[in-house]
């Protein structure tokens, strides 16, 4: 069985939430963030990463902050910059950029066999 999901605004709601019953290892969100906004997360059995699409942003995960990541316009232009966070990790995005941001957050489960 296939499924597509048309784009929309998901008002930064997870497009593919814990536990989803299609792809159940599989967190997705898309984050629209205005200047000075901040986005706090935290996945208890997944690790992440976070992807700037456009604009710039200090991320905390954990005690660890990292300053200033994201110098692309949009999603097409300049090499793309990102954040790791491992599984069990609260993280906190806030947008510095004057026109805001936009990222994408994606996070999966891993099996041990």
């Amino acid at each position: 069985m296939q499924y597509h999901i048309e784009p929309f605004d998901n008002k930064n709601n997870p497009i593919v939430d814990v536990d989803n019953k299609v792809v159940p290892l599989v967190y997705f969100n898309h984050i629209v963030l205005k200047y000075g906004e901040t986005f706090n997360y935290f996945l208890e059995n997944h690790e992440s990463i976070v992807s700037v699409v456009s604009g710039s942003i200090d991320v905390f995960v954990d005690n660890t902050s990292f300053s200033n990541i994201g110098k692309r316009n949009d999603l097409w232009s300049g090499k793309p910059e990102g954040i790791y966070a491992g599984k069990d990790s609260r993280v906190r995005l806030v947008s510095i950029s004057k026109k805001g941001s936009e990222l994408y957050i994606a996070g999966g489960i891993i099996e041990n066999k």
